[in-house]
């Protein structure tokens, strides 16, 4: 849900606690029950790592990189560029295809499902892609993977998966 949210066109809004798994206990209407709705600072130390997760993600919008996600005008026809996995609700977007707002571009890529698959990404520039994002990690400088094949044009996504590459920056 972070990743989605985070790397999505526009001005993520997060509620309070949302970076540390705040819960109401299962109160649907917590309206007038301020107790429910107090934050408990203390699940940071037992959710620390989504914690981590968040701010790092907040640290990427907040980067040259999360220009290409907080656009100030409607963007280029194509700006967006889609690559699909046939019968499924898997995608993979690319930022900035067109390349109309300078040399970098955002690779972001979603298997909401239960069983791997691979995307075909044909006609991408295939050179200095950096995987900088997975489904439990973010990081600027990178991180280690190799489901992106720039060779054979394809990204494979385990179950459950995300993951952003950049380049041209």
């Amino acid at each position: 849900m972070c990743a989605i949210l985070m790397g999505s066109i526009g001005i993520p809004m997060l509620a309070a606690g949302t970076d540390f798994l705040q819960s109401k206990t299962g109160i649907s209407n917590s309206y007038q029950d301020g107790d429910v709705n107090a934050l408990d600072y203390e699940r940071i130390a037992h959710f620390e790592a989504t914690h981590e997760y968040f701010r790092q993600w907040i640290r990427f919008r907040l980067s040259p990189w999360g220009e290409l996600l907080r656009l100030w005008h409607t963007p280029s026809d194509g700006y967006l560029r889609l690559f699909t996995v046939d019968g499924q609700s898997s995608a993979a977007l690319l930022f900035n295809a067109d390349q109309s707002q300078g040399p970098r571009q955002i690779l972001f890529a979603v298997n909401p499902h239960s069983e791997a698959v691979m995307f075909q990404v044909d006609g991408l520039p295939i050179d200095r892609w950096r995987e900088i994002a997975d489904r439990d990690l973010l990081d600027l400088d990178g991180i280690a993977g190799d489901r992106f094949s720039d060779r054979d044009q394809r990204i494979e996504m385990g179950p459950m998966d995300c993951g952003v590459w950049v380049r041209g920056g």
